[in-house]
């Protein structure tokens, strides 16, 4: 296994990293392309002057400034963060909130080069242009009032804790209460927090962890709160147009460069509005988020949140029932819904979304409205079912493990389907062409 500047390359053989990478690279030309030698006598005009191109962008620019998109050989999977709900991080399809994406091998072979120049003594290129290929990611999390915004995010923050991570919260609306945290999970004495007094301190604060790289997860809490200077010191009434909006179109510009740089998840929450011009029904929305546009487009997930009912047990109001909307995905296919159980000062109930996922799927047989049936043993209502996964944690990892590799395996296979719905399609298509070519050569 090569280690080079925390890079692992544990596809590589001590032998074959001498043999095929290091005395290539030690005895090849100093050529300014990525692509090494080049037969340049070979090379058609246009290849000619594309190659030159190239080449004059790599020089000014800088080693992996531009790049071939498919000779890759880049890993497919993404680096994730859990969201703490197991049926949410299915539906997002890649097992929860993107953290990380890899561009090109052609950095991890930068870093070799600079690890072979600093055997010889010799500076060859720069370490932050070569950790180009890790993306930082911004995810949007927004809906109406107390429809668990928040506590999705602490949620997230909760398993990045777990992994070793440090979190960062910036309390923009001065009300995050800690016990609540603590109750999710959140390591309260290894978060960060920060209540700014504007919008600027807030967003130059967040610029900053980001590029410092050592932050896994930093949430604002929230973009409507984030009240920019010149309105503060104003007087109350006075108009100030599109301020919030400049402010984060200005923000997203500088951060979404930082992020290149970095393995952080930026999370936003944010509030909806009512949506004047379209109020009463004329076939658009009804409501739109705060800030502007701009975050819809610099986002790679958005969720949408939205309650639909309450949790009783008896005649006492326990929890809220919330819908959870993947309005935007980029990794995996969106507008997917996913029902979760929150439970006031405790978060998303785990063991319920099993359980119901568990009834879906028929891991637990359900009787009626309140029979339950697991492993020979038969529960009468949610809650003993609940307590029976309190008791025995073994019983509860077994069937997500069940479950997770049941819905991964459907997921793969509507993929596979609708592979297979294309070329089927394409190839009908191909075939009456065909005969259409045929019949008008026999006409003519």
């Amino acid at each position: 296994v090569l280690k080079l500047d925390s890079f692992f390359f544990t596809s590589i053989k001590p032998e074959d990293a001498v043999n095929k990478i290091c005395i290539p690279l030690l005895g090849r030309k100093n050529s300014k392309s990525d692509e090494g030698d080049i037969d340049w006598e070979g090379l058609s005009q246009k290849d000619l002057a594309l190659q030159q191109a190239l080449d004059q962008i790599t020089t000014t620019f800088g080693k992996g400034s531009i790049m071939w998109l498919g000779r890759s050989h880049a890993p497919r999977e993404v680096p994730v963060v859990s969201t703490g709900s197991f049926a949410l991080d299915i539906a997002l399809g890649i097992g929860g909130l993107p953290k990380v994406i890899y561009v090109d091998a052609k950095y991890f072979i930068g870093l070799i080069e600079i690890f072979i120049a600093d055997l010889f003594g010799k500076y060859a290129y720069q370490y932050v242009e070569l950790l180009q290929p890790l993306w930082g990611r911004v995810t949007e999390i927004y809906g109406p009032e107390a429809s668990g915004k928040t506590t999705l995010a602490l949620h997230v923050i909760a398993e990045a804790q777990k992994n070793g991570g440090y979190c960062a919260f910036v309390d923009a609306e001065h009300a995050l209460d800690p016990t609540l945290a603590e109750s999710i999970g959140v390591k309260t004495e290894n978060l960060l927090l920060s209540q700014p007094d504007c919008g600027e301190q807030a967003l130059s604060l967040v610029d900053t962890l980001v590029r410092s790289g050592s932050v896994d997860v930093v949430v604002v809490d929230s973009v409507a709160a984030l009240v920019p200077k010149s309105e503060l010191d104003g007087d109350m009434g006075d108009a100030h147009v599109a301020l919030q909006a400049r402010l984060m179109s200005q923000a997203l510009r500088k951060l979404s460069h930082s992020l290149s740089l970095s393995e952080t998840i930026l999370i936003f929450v944010n509030q909806v509005r009512a949506k004047l011009s379209t109020f009463g029904g004329f076939g658009g929305p009804t409501e739109v988020t705060c800030g502007g546009n701009a975050l819809k487009f610099y986002a790679s997930v958005r969720l949408n949140t939205k309650r639909i009912g309450l949790v009783k047990k008896g005649e006492e109001v326990v929890g809220t029932q919330i819908q959870v909307k993947i309005v935007k995905n980029k990794h995996a296919p969106p507008f997917k819904t996913v029902q979760l159980e929150l439970e006031f000062g405790k978060g998303i109930s785990r063991d319920s979304e099993i359980i119901e996922l568990g009834c879906k799927h028929k891991f637990i047989m359900k009787a009626g409205t309140s029979f339950y049936s697991l492993n020979g043993q038969n529960f009468h209502g949610k809650d003993a079912i609940k307590q029976y996964f309190v008791e025995n944690e073994a019983a509860r990892e077994a069937l997500q493990v069940k479950l997770r590799e049941k819905m991964m395996q459907n997921e793969s296979q509507r993929i596979k389907d609708q592979e297979n719905h294309i070329m089927d399609r394409n190839l009908g298509d191909v075939v009456s062409t065909n005969d259409e070519e045929i019949i008008t050569e026999v006409e003519a």
